[in-house]
């Protein structure tokens, strides 16, 4: 007889062990656990993924993006009196949480994250308890964090970081890196719905890692309470090769989001906003940090006279099965959306595509991008 039941269905997850007798009961309840307080296979899934982020003592996956950071925040210890300082450019999801946290006093300022001489004299006069920031920002303009100024105005106030990283991943931008040898408590947060699961669209996903251990065994703790842990149905989901696939993909994504940016800037009336382009405010430090492409999708405002709608569609007309139309990044192939946007500016989140499969959507853009 098994041991344990579960183990006569590997592709069949179940939230809670059975067991054939009281004695193996009574032998391996503790170790086996229950879904929400950690099983085997996120534990293993977790150590995978640890692996395959330099710098980190741990991770915590959870059942979204939303989870991990709202997860992180709690983790923190928060209460009355505290203050946080809130870069302007959050997912909006991010902000409502934080604008919540008003009704139990804890004080939510906001900054620029462009502007780190600003932001060193407000941490210093305020003392927050945490600066919550996204390393590259998925709003229109993409503003970029100084991840190692704000590691030393983060030491120099005593707050606590928290940095979404879900636009680049580790693959293109580990902030453990620039964060190595800071005393400033630190979490990384990222949606993990976008690109680790190699291109597929079935799961939202989240993950927590630090290369301080007690914050990562904190936002477990936390996860317990919240329910916010990763489902065992969706963790057998996540591909087993991922940790092997991804870095190749990640860089498809940036070369060809580079590559789409520079041929569009080209086109008359095009305004483009990609980190890496000249044309962008902060591209020194994006070239300094990820000179191949620092993202995985950019802005473009449409020439007057036409529409962000109108571009799209000549776009999908043209490109047929090439072109996604949806909300969404880290797809095999490139996807357009203008939800919740002005109505001349587009999101292009670019496919992971080949570079020779590429160069055919580079031409359906150009050949299409303008109004005839």
């Amino acid at each position: 007889m098994s041991p344990n039941k579960n183990t006569q269905q590997p592709n069949s997850p179940t939230i809670a062990p059975e067991f054939d007798s009281v004695e193996m009961f009574l032998a391996g309840i503790n170790a086996a656990g229950y879904a929400r307080y950690n099983y085997g296979k996120l534990l293993s899934r977790e150590g995978q993924f640890k692996e395959m982020i330099p710098g980190a003592a741990d991770v915590a996956l959870l059942n979204s993006g939303a989870a991990a950071m709202h997860t992180a925040i709690e983790a923190e210890g928060l209460s009355t009196g505290d203050i946080i300082l809130c870069s302007t450019a959050m997912y909006g999801t991010s902000k409502a949480r934080l604008d919540a946290l008003g009704r139990y006093g804890i004080r939510v300022e906001k900054f620029d994250p462009a502007d780190m001489g600003s932001l060193k004299q407000v941490a210093a006069s305020m003392r927050p308890k945490l600066i919550i920031v996204e390393s590259v920002a998925n709003t229109k303009e993409m503003p970029l964090i100084d991840i190692a100024a704000l590691a030393v105005i983060a030491e120099e106030s005593g707050a606590s970081l928290i940095i979404d990283n879900t636009l680049p991943s580790p693959h293109l931008l580990n902030p453990l890196q620039m964060l190595k040898g800071t005393k400033a408590s630190h979490v990384i947060v990222e949606s993990g719905t976008k690109h680790y699961q190699d291109g597929k669209n079935e799961i939202t996903l989240g993950l927590a890692y630090s290369s301080d251990l007690a914050k990562i065994q904190e936002i477990k703790r936390k996860r317990i309470d919240m329910g916010t842990y990763l489902q065992p149905g969706d963790e057998a989901r996540i591909p087993s090769t991922i940790a092997e696939t991804m870095p190749a993909t990640m860089k498809n994504h940036a070369r060809n989001g580079l590559v789409l940016a520079k041929a569009l800037q080209s086109l008359p009336g095009f305004v483009v906003a990609h980190p890496n382009l000249q044309s962008h405010p902060q591209h020194d430090l994006a070239n300094t940090l990820a000179p191949d492409g620092i993202a995985t999708l950019f802005y473009v405002t449409i020439p007057e006279g036409d529409t962000g709608a109108a571009f799209m569609q000549r776009i999908k007309n043209a490109g047929e099965d090439q072109i996604g139309l949806g909300s969404s990044f880290g797809h095999p192939k490139t996807w357009l959306s203008n939800y919740q946007l002005d109505e001349r500016t587009v999101r292009i989140a670019v496919g992971s595509e080949s570079e020779r499969e590429f160069d055919q959507v580079v031409k359906l853009f150009q050949d299409h991008a303008l109004k005839k």
